[in-house]
C-alpha cells in the first residue's frame, strides 16, 4: 500500500513538472518577440510599424527633444561656475552634519538601554 502512495505520489510530480516546462516553455515562445535590448532583432511586422509612424511625422523621442539639452545648460551656467565653487562648501557641511547626525543617534540609542 505504501508502495502504491510514492508511485502515485512521483506521477503526480512528474506530470505537475511536465505541465510548468511545457507552459514555460510556450510562454517562452510566445514572448520571444519582447526584447529590451537596443538594437536586437525584431519582427517584420514591428519593424514595419515604426517604419509607418516616424514616416508619418510621429513626435520626436524624449532623447532627439534632449539632445542638446547638455550643452544649453553649461552655456547658461557657465558663468555661475566660474563665479564661484561651492562643491567643497558643500562637502564640508555634508561631512560636519554626518558626524553630528551619527553622535544625535548613537546618543539615542544610549538612553533606550536598560539602567541598572
Amino acid at each position: 500500500m505504501a508502495m502504491t502512495m510514492s508511485s502515485q505520489r512521483c506521477r503526480s510530480r512528474c506530470l505537475a513538472s511536465s505541465l510548468l516546462c511545457g507552459l514555460i516553455l510556450c510562454a517562452m515562445q510566445n514572448f520571444a518577440g519582447l526584447n529590451f535590448v537596443p538594437g536586437a532583432a525584431r519582427s517584420p511586422s514591428k519593424v514595419a510599424e515604426k517604419a509607418s509612424a516616424t514616416a508619418m511625422g510621429a513626435e520626436k523621442t524624449l532623447f532627439e527633444k534632449t539632445k542638446n539639452l547638455n550643452k544649453e545648460l553649461q552655456e547658461k551656467n557657465g558663468e555661475n561656475v566660474r563665479l564661484v565653487d561651492t562643491d567643497e562648501l558643500w562637502a564640508v557641511f555634508y561631512t560636519v552634519a554626518g558626524v553630528i547626525a551619527t553622535y544625535g543617534f548613537v546618543q539615542f540609542i544610549e538612553t533606550l538601554r536598560p539602567r541598572d
